[in-house]
């Protein structure tokens, strides 16, 4: 998967994500799709929103986090990352949008924006 190489225009590459789960106890966001495994993903450029309205909230101490052989990242939040984001979205439906940035697939290429409000997910309120 990606762009024909060349020397006029960057080349990225692309990914989905099908699946977004947040489990509340371990402060873990695992995240499934195509094109993850061995990618590396920054979660300061993920922006989670409530809506359109929403100016959002991205992640400010978490470590990066690299996909599995699976398809599967787990993005382990930081104490204070994982405490705001259960501030600001418990129990609500939130959309993950993604910045240029965010993620590096394993190939080492950049990876395209996924399309604002594509990843839809329900975080535990218990």
């Amino acid at each position: 998967m990606g762009a024909i190489t060349g020397t006029m225009a960057p080349v990225y590459s692309r990914a989905t994500v099908t699946r977004a789960e947040y489990d509340r106890t371990t402060g873990i966001l695992r995240l499934t799709g195509s094109n993850l495994a061995g990618a590396v993903l920054d979660p300061g450029r993920l922006r989670f929103v409530l809506n359109t309205q929403d100016g959002g909230w991205s992640p400010k101490t978490s470590p990066t986090a690299v996909g599995d052989t699976t398809g599967v990242i787990t993005v382990q939040f930081s104490a204070e990352d994982a405490a705001e984001f259960m501030n600001r979205f418990n129990g609500r439906v939130v959309y993950m949008n993604t910045l240029d940035g965010w993620l590096v697939d394993a190939a080492g290429r950049p990876v395209v924006r996924l399309p604002d409000f594509s990843v839809q997910f329900a975080v535990p309120n218990k």
